[in-house]
């Protein structure tokens, strides 16, 4: 199906988009996809994985923020968007060691923030904006680390953002119809 048909047709604030991809490159390995699209409150920007995969036993052990070249641009060349890129270890000993990769971004009022706190919630509170909305997206697999992650990230989300951005806010356009 058409990504960007079955997205608008589901995109409804706080509603959560889940997809799962097989990776050819590894047969043990998936990769999650959400795209969780949030308006109204900016007390707090909810569900980072810091929060919420720790609360499961998940240890954040480090975290990176690179420049991914994943955006596209109208001359179809690629444009960089900063990512936050996490490793976690299991903390349960009952289930089976493995470590995990996410990595997550924003887009807020039609720009992109890795940073939850100092990109998101103080986009949000910006009082020149008579509305506002953000949303998150987030991979995460189970390979086993970041080098080897990344790469399937990457190329996961060049040929997915186009159909995401068609289907999240044009935010020039908004403004402009103000």
């Amino acid at each position: 199906p058409d990504l960007a048909k079955f997205l608008a047709a589901s995109l409804e604030q706080r509603e959560k988009l889940l997809t799962e991809a097989k990776m050819p490159v590894d047969p043990r390995g998936r990769l999650k996809f959400a795209l969780t699209y949030y308006t109204g409150s900016s007390d707090t920007v909810p569900h980072v994985p810091e929060r919420c995969f720790a609360a499961d036993g998940w240890k954040p052990d480090k975290f990176t923020v690179p420049t991914w070249s994943v955006l596209p641009r109208d001359d179809k060349s690629l444009r960089g968007v900063e990512v936050r890129m996490m490793n976690f270890e299991d903390q349960i000993a009952s289930r089976s060691f493995r470590p995990m990769q996410v990595c997550y971004f924003f887009q807020v009022n039609g720009t992109y923030e890795q940073d939850p706190i100092f990109g998101v919630r103080k986009r949000l509170q910006k009082l020149t904006e008579r509305s506002a909305y953000f949303a998150k997206i987030e991979l995460v697999t189970g390979l086993s680390d970041p080098k080897s992650a990344e790469p399937v990230m990457q190329d996961f989300l060049t040929h997915a953002m186009p159909d995401i951005e068609r289907v999240l806010p044009d935010w020039q356009k908004v403004n402009a119809d103000k």
